[in-house]
């Protein structure tokens, strides 16, 4: 359902995978490609937690074995229950990602430097997350539609101060993607749409342009 309504008003996605799910069902990664949608590491699976007592080696197996799940590296990663030890995303780096989304954040991304090399971390905003809001904090579907528009329509208000800002925006395919949650999807992707100065943008398109930005900048 949620593939259909992206597809329906014309919007690409990141679609954060596990690679135990790539291998499981290679089916949906066909699909969520051949629609022109990107694919996000999402660590092994959930069971396979990154935290400071993982040793190096540790550590790198699983983002080895991760990577390893997909035929088409994936420039992307979130870490399972967005996790991370010190070293994670030097570790990462170093896997050859350029981009992370387990930063909770203001509207800009930010440049982490490493020894490895530079990642972009994508603000994820968790606060206005489908799961947050409708599963954990039992809000209704129109109030989830409602602070979300209000956070889009302040950020275009603050535009001549602050120039361009995103808002990340995270759709969990057992909560949104519900028969009777799905309109308050569509609702929300018709006034994105609609509206002046609003485009969606997949995470690798935001740090593509963010790093280009900065290079011109330079």
């Amino acid at each position: 359902r949620i593939l259909e309504a992206l597809n329906d008003y014309g919007m690409k996605a990141t679609f954060a995978v596990n690679g135990e799910i790539a291998k499981r069902y290679p089916p949906l990664i066909d699909t969520i490609k051949s629609n022109g949608h990107e694919i996000a590491a999402h660590g092994l699976s959930t069971d396979h937690i990154h935290h400071e007592s993982l040793s190096a080696g540790e550590e790198n197996k699983k983002i080895i074995d991760t990577l390893d799940c997909f035929n088409e590296t994936p420039k992307g990663w979130m870490s399972p229950a967005r996790n991370q030890s010190s070293k994670t995303l030097e570790r990462i780096a170093k896997a050859g990602l350029s981009y992370c989304l387990d930063w909770e954040m203001d509207q800009v991304p930010v440049t982490a430097n490493s020894q490895n090399g530079d990642i972009n971390l994508i603000p994820n905003s968790y606060e206005l997350s489908d799961f947050t809001l409708l599963h954990t904090r039992g809000q209704t579907e129109e109030s989830w539609l409602k602070q979300i528009i209000n956070s889009i329509d302040l950020l275009l208000e603050e535009h001549e101060r602050f120039g361009a800002q995103m808002l990340g925006l995270t759709l969990t395919p057992y909560v949104i993607g519900q028969p009777f949650r799905i309109w308050a999807l569509r609702s929300l992707l018709s006034r994105i749409k609609t509206t002046n100065n609003v485009e969606a943008f997949t995470a690798g398109d935001s740090s593509k342009q963010f790093t280009d930005q900065n290079a011109s900048a330079s």
